[in-house]
């Protein structure tokens, strides 16, 4: 209806455009399209004034204002409610990445204590069999030296014995 009263309008037939307009205007009243409201208002100021009834036309031309201002301020409202929003959000997107790459540190951290922790368990896991193997050899050696000691010592005594025994015995041969 809006664009059919501009038409109207273009073609000097006021009645006629005003007729739709103020049908446009039951219609945006009852939408509360402040956009189409305010663009009905602007058109029927304009039919009053190309009519000659500035009263009428500069009524409408101030509904056409305040309902303009209002359009506009809401639309300012609501993009500065979006920017605030998008503003927030971004925030939370940095805090969250600033959390995250702490928690892949802390998390990093923690690997590496943990290998350090099962290295360190490892090499004394490995010094205690080292320990264990040099201890059980050392037994070893002085177990078997314990035992060639006292091989050797019944060695001694034998030849002692035998020394005494031939001693004692008279040689033949002499």
């Amino acid at each position: 209806y809006i664009n059919a009263s501009k038409i109207f309008i273009k073609q000097g037939v006021y009645d006629e455009a005003r007729q739709y307009l103020e049908e446009s205007l039951v219609l945006a009243q009852k939408e509360n399209s402040l956009q189409d409201i305010y663009e009905i208002y602007l058109q029927l100021s304009i039919i009053y004034d190309k009519t000659g009834d500035y009263k009428n036309s500069l009524e409408f031309y101030k509904l056409y204002s305040a309902f303009r201002d209002s359009v506009f301020n809401t639309e300012i409202n609501n993009k500065i409610t979006e920017l605030r929003v998008q503003q927030k959000s971004e925030e939370f997107e940095a805090e969250k990445a600033i959390l995250e790459d702490k928690n892949k540190f802390q998390q990093l951290s923690i690997t590496r204590k943990n290998q350090f922790l099962y290295a360190m368990v490892a090499v004394t896991g490995l010094i205690l069999i080292l320990i264990i193997l040099v201890y059980s050899r050392y037994q070893s050696k002085h177990k078997a030296n314990k035992q060639l000691a006292r091989i050797n010592q019944q060695m001694v005594e034998k030849n002692i014995f035998q020394k005494v025994l031939m001693d004692t015995i008279p040689n033949p041969m002499y």
